[in-house]
């Protein structure tokens, strides 16, 4: 007998959807300087909506790790809980958060070209 739901219907055949942060990579030309932006997330998890504000956030009773400013917000999620500085808003130095204070570029470690997950180089 299955443990929980989830594991009775992997057990029947039956496989979730693609998340919407995990694209398939595609080989292809190389990117130019002017499509580097499209290489950061913009995916919000929580109203699921395309933003330019969108970070990673780790919080111990949140269950969603990429949250737009509007979100984190409204959520009551303070900065301390955010693990990258990857957004188009952050790389224009336009990342301000209104609830709470905003934690300063320095505090991140690594260049904006890494991965803040693996630490392996984008492509």
């Amino acid at each position: 007998m299955a443990k929980s739901l989830k594991d009775a219907l992997l057990k029947a055949g039956l496989h979730g959807t693609k998340n919407a942060n995990e694209r398939q990579h595609v080989k292809g030309r190389p990117a130019n300087k002017s499509e580097v932006h499209q290489r950061a997330r913009t995916f919000c998890e929580v109203c699921e909506r395309d933003l330019p504000d969108v970070e990673r956030y780790q919080h111990p009773s949140f269950d969603k790790d990429w949250i737009c400013i509007a979100c984190a917000d409204r959520n009551m999620i303070d900065d301390k809980f955010r693990r990258s500085h990857q957004s188009e808003m952050a790389d224009k130095s336009m990342f301000k958060r209104f609830y709470g204070a905003t934690r300063p570029a320095v505090d991140f470690k690594g260049t904006r070209g890494t991965d803040d997950k693996s630490g392996q180089k984008r492509r």
